[in-house]
């Protein structure tokens, strides 16, 4: 077979493929260890011949965008793991590629942190770049991803949006109805109707309806507000752990068999 990646054959253009990808490991870092992370981009800069107004202004956004001012001066090796992902993330862009490999970008960084660069990450992609990100979060993959490529034991068993991914799995949407009267049985009991599996908690009085996949939770969300004195509803998608979970346990039951 052959692999190409933006039209450049890695191997054997190896110095035009590297100026058009940008990448981050988890476990192998590009920062100088004893430097001071700006020394690190200096170097990149002129490694890449990045004109130096434009090197200005783009470690000013890096800086900014992904909060660097703080120990953008500090040695590599006095970071935190979650301060040298962020600087690391930095310095794969330095050079502006087109293309960003991520593998697990966002280890050690703190809940502000890890969605501020999401932000970032997904403006990026909105200005025409691709990013690859290899990641176990999967509700990360759910908020970043369009498309999602699943690997078992080194075979892609699921290549696709998130979307068809629920569609095979065919979990339910779950509607929650808070309701405002509640029965005096403190027993969970379920609720006869014809389309739906529903069921009321005897504690709270919440009733849940698992509508099938594929189908609109309209018809559901009518059909309580009509027929009790709803408070509050929530529509609850499937969760991409739930989704994935199943998946891999079919997979690892077929192999079996």
């Amino acid at each position: 077979g052959s692999v190409s990646v933006d039209g450049f054959c890695p191997w054997k253009n190896r110095k035009q493929y590297v100026e058009h990808i940008g990448v981050v490991f988890g476990q192998k870092s590009q920062l100088w260890w004893d430097l001071p992370v700006i020394d690190t981009y200096r170097a990149l800069g002129a490694l890449y011949n990045v004109p130096k107004p434009v090197w200005l202004k783009r470690v000013a956004e890096l800086s900014e965008r992904l909060s660097l001012s703080d120990f953008l001066y500090q040695p590599a090796r006095q970071l935190s793991l979650g301060q040298r992902m962020r600087a690391e993330v930095g310095a794969s862009l330095i050079h502006d590629p087109d293309i960003l490999f991520l593998d697990e970008p966002s280890i050690g960084m703190d809940v502000v942190s890890r969605h501020q660069m999401a932000a970032f990450l997904k403006e990026l992609n909105g200005r025409g770049k691709t990013i690859f990100l290899t990641t176990h979060d999967l509700h990360e993959i759910a908020s970043l991803c369009r498309q999602i490529l699943l690997l078992h034991r080194g075979r892609l068993v699921f290549f696709g949006p998130l979307e068809a991914l629920k569609d095979m799995i065919h979990l339910p949407t779950i509607v929650r109805a808070r309701v405002s009267a509640v029965q005096d049985s403190r027993d969970d009991f379920s609720i006869k109707t014809s389309r739906w599996q529903c069921a009321q908690c005897g504690e709270t009085g919440e009733i849940t309806v698992e509508v099938p996949a594929g189908e609109s939770t309209v018809a559901a969300s009518k059909w309580l507000m009509e027929n009790y004195p709803v408070e509050d509803l929530k529509i609850e998608e499937p969760d991409i752990e739930e989704i994935v979970k199943l998946l891999y346990h079919g997979l690892i039951g077929n192999s079996k068999g």
